[in-house]
């Protein structure tokens, strides 16, 4: 072979090398990369955090009394609500003579895996409802600390909470007061709010129960909440009625109960109690929530002591801080769902998180109308009218949530360094998310309804 032609194929293998590796990289660039629009950092603009997760319409939260162990009624119980995907609150009794700490873990834990399955962790809350169930009209400053306090700590020590909304870098958190006899005083209102309770919950009734509670300054917690209804006591058409009556005017279903009462029957599931059950259960318009988790929502929702900042990044990015305390004291775990405008005539759009400035970005979930899903990071688009609902919750990583969103529009808005919303502006300089007082319905009424 002479010099030239042994040139030209050296020239010519040198050239398919180059070729085949230019191809390779094009191949592995559009496998890891997809098309530029779907990568297309969108223009938005902050709005607002809804009432309630998600944007639901209304809400559901129940509380149930004098938990110790499971005897045939509790199991019965947990059985049912867990078949149907409802959250619930039950009030532990944290000194009882029968507590066995074993089975209130084998409940929870129970709950917990039922309601993986369905969308919607974390089935059942603890909460406490004293050492002794004595009453707390009787109680000096002391004794409202050891029961209000200790109870919380026997929780905490005894069960495991790890990996759910109630523990975070080894802390974990009781955040719902279920008082005994349905009493309270100065005592227990300020042992409340020592101890870090965000709700404690009374049995009187009425429907001035059917929305949130105003934040106690004076006792750094909400004020006392009673029930909607007291679950014992009433019919299965009354209760079915406040369901759809909540459902009507934007409210929170709230109601409690005693499992032994003889009026439940928890082990047929053709009885009066699951036919109210099931009547309430499965309804996507409707946010199900625990009493602890409703008010961590609604801590962040409504910005309480300026616990919050939201910032626009470049790149159409936002930052969203929480105060490095209020973090500490509740947790904050539970989802929040933040509100955004998107460009108009968006087809296809994603939302990416990160809690560290340089982690990697990590796709949050799409959900739809018609999913059932409840206190899950995920991102819903309402195409139609232009909005993003994005509920994602803090980490036990850091104080920061960091958010991108990009998709395909036919047309990208162009807007300014600075996006004025409704009641803010968010723009490059940090500013706190400024706090509110929650909106109430009008002509409410209350009736006194004291029960144990």
């Amino acid at each position: 072979m002479s010099p030239m032609i042994k040139k030209i194929e050296q020239f010519r293998k040198a050239l398919l090398i180059v070729i085949i590796i230019i191809v390779t990289i094009l191949v592995v660039w559009r496998f890891f990369r997809l098309p530029a629009q779907y990568f297309q950092a969108l223009d938005v603009s902050f709005v607002d955090i809804t009432d309630y997760y998600d944007d639901r319409t209304f809400a559901c939260t129940m509380s149930w009394d004098d938990f110790f162990a499971n005897t045939r009624n509790f199991e019965d119980m947990f059985g049912m609500l867990n078949s149907y995907d409802l959250t619930y609150t039950m009030g532990v009794i944290t000194e009882h003579a029968e507590i066995r700490w074993s089975d209130i873990q084998d409940a929870f834990d129970w709950a917990q895996r039922n309601g993986t399955k369905a969308n919607t962790p974390y089935l059942m809350e603890l909460g406490s409802h004293s050492k002794d169930h004595s009453f707390p009209t009787g109680w000096d400053n002391a004794t409202a600390y050891d029961q209000i306090w200790g109870s919380a700590m026997e929780i905490k020590g005894n069960i495991t909470l790890d990996g759910s909304f109630w523990a975070m870098n080894r802390t974990e958190y009781v955040l719902a007061w279920i008082e005994p006899w349905g009493q309270y005083s100065a005592y227990t209102r300020k042992a409340c709010g020592d101890y870090y309770y965000l709700t404690d919950r009374d049995t009187f009734g009425g429907l001035s129960e059917t929305y949130w509670k105003l934040w106690d300054s004076e006792y750094g917690s909400y004020e006392v909440w009673g029930a909607y209804y007291d679950a014992d006591r009433v019919s299965n058409l009354t209760l079915k009625n406040g369901f759809d009556w909540c459902y009507i005017n934007r409210r929170i279903f709230n109601i409690y109960g005693h499992p032994n009462n003889a009026k439940h029957v928890w082990d047929n599931p053709k009885s009066h109690t699951a036919d109210w059950i099931k009547y309430i259960s499965g309804n996507t318009s409707c946010w199900y929530a625990h009493h602890g988790t409703l008010y961590s929502y609604h801590f962040i929702e409504t910005n309480q002591s300026g616990a919050l900042w939201i910032k626009a990044l470049e790149n159409n990015e936002f930052q969203i801080t929480v105060n490095s305390t209020a973090h500490k004291l509740y947790g904050l775990s539970y989802p929040v769902t933040y509100k955004f405008n998107i460009p108009s005539a968006c087809s296809t759009a994603n939302v990416y998180y990160r809690h560290r400035q340089r982690g990697n970005w990590i796709k949050l979930p799409t959900k739809t109308p018609a999913d059932f899903f409840n206190g899950i990071a995920a991102c819903r688009f309402d195409f139609n009218n232009s909005k993003v609902y994005i509920s994602i919750g803090f980490s036990d990583i850091s104080d920061d949530i960091y958010l991108k969103i990009t998709g395909k529009c036919s047309s990208v808005n162009q807007m300014g360094p600075a996006y004025k919303c409704s009641n803010l502006v968010v723009s490059a300089v940090a500013g706190a998310f400024p706090s509110r007082a929650p909106r109430r319905g009008r002509n409410e009424t209350s009736t006194q309804n004291k029960g144990e």
